[in-house]
């Protein structure tokens, strides 16, 4: 740690910190060094869900940590059982591009049912068509697209 202090690689000793479960110390180190994408992982570990928020939607979206901090959003919304619409902005191109690994499907998962939850069924059905185009069988996600259905279908019954 002392090294890397040392050698003004912060960033990785705050990493390290984090990896280490060490999140408050963590979180001074990464907003020292003005990363807010880590600081709010960290916060989020720690359950402090709507400073993670705040933290992470200050993360540049034209930034190499957006992809992450989108996916933080995603996990710290749905432990608040919401998404804020300043959220819904911050996530929109992440939302729109699909997932580009398996790292990141959880995260449209939850995307699916915060949508959901929020009445967007359009997006949150997309969310589940790009799962499904990166992982074919997923069964999450084909279930909660079976399970939507015939949701829907009941209520055009009334």
């Amino acid at each position: 740690m002392k090294q890397l202090l040392a050698g003004d690689r912060r960033e990785a000793a705050a990493d390290v910190l984090r990896l280490a479960g060490r999140h408050e110390e963590a979180i001074e180190l990464y907003l020292a060094c003005g990363l807010h994408h880590g600081a709010g992982a960290s916060l989020r570990a720690l359950g402090r869900h709507d400073e993670a928020i705040c933290h992470l939607t200050l993360t540049p979206q034209d930034g190499p940590h957006y992809r992450e901090a989108c996916r933080e959003v995603a996990a710290a919304s749905i432990a608040r059982e919401s998404l804020e619409p300043f959220v819904a902005r911050f996530i929109l191109p992440f939302a729109d591009s699909g997932p580009r690994s398996d790292q990141e499907v959880p995260a449209f998962l939850d995307l699916a049912e915060l949508y959901w939850a929020a009445g967007d069924r359009r997006r949150a059905d997309r969310c589940l068509t790009l799962v499904l185009r990166l992982v074919p069988r997923h069964e999450t996600a084909q279930l909660l697209r079976l399970t939507w259905r015939t949701e829907q279908e009941r209520e055009k019954r009334g």
